[in-house]
């Protein structure tokens, strides 16, 4: 299969080092959208890549996966307040999942072509979504909290205690009583005349 090789010209009017800079700067972005870029190594074109080692990056899921363990099983009202404001509040997950759509977003449109384009986009609106959540969420701590100090603990929930009459007894719908007044006439009267 042959290859497509294309070419661009610069403008005449640019002195040699401005269009060392212009091919350079081309190389690079063409190189960073993964094209093949040949530059002469005198231009300082763009370095040749080594392999790509990540850094380690904490285990996001495990950190809410653990938050989530930890309100389930040990948590009294004050512990839930702070697990709940890791998560919902002002420096918690959810601002930090937008924090990082909206960068996935700048990193995106810096590509400059249309697919990247497209993909800041959606990153734009995952963003804005996820404020819009943080904004309905924020104050769950701060309620939570709130209830630790001021809910009666012998006090049933009406949610509970209904769950809980439904679920374990049943009981025989009271017998209706006979309405005050005169008895009403028999449904079918006896026949008239000749009977047998």
């Amino acid at each position: 299969m042959m290859s497509r090789e294309y070419y661009a010209r610069l403008p005449l009017h640019l002195d040699e080092r401005a269009q060392n800079r212009a091919a350079s700067a081309a190389a690079n972005m063409l190189s960073a959208a993964g094209f093949t870029v040949d530059l002469d190594p005198g231009l300082g074109g763009p370095p040749q890549p080594g392999p790509f080692v990540p850094r380690p990056v904490p285990d996001a899921v495990g950190a809410v996966k653990d938050l989530t363990v930890r309100l389930h099983w040990e948590a009294g009202h004050h512990e839930a307040a702070t697990l709940t404001d890791e998560a919902f509040g002002p420096a918690g997950v959810i601002v930090g999942l937008r924090n990082f759509a909206e960068e996935a977003a700048a990193w995106c449109a810096r590509l400059g072509h249309v697919p990247g384009d497209e993909l800041a986009d959606r990153l734009t609106g995952v963003a804005r979504d996820l404020a819009a959540l943080a904004g309905r969420v924020e104050d769950v701590g701060s309620g939570i909290a709130a209830i630790g100090s001021s809910w009666d603990r012998l006090a049933p929930s009406p949610r509970s205690t209904a769950a809980r009459t439904t679920s374990t007894t049943s009981t025989a719908a009271p017998a209706a009583e006979p309405p005050a007044g005169p008895a009403p006439p028999p449904a079918d009267p006896p026949p008239r005349g000749r009977t047998r």
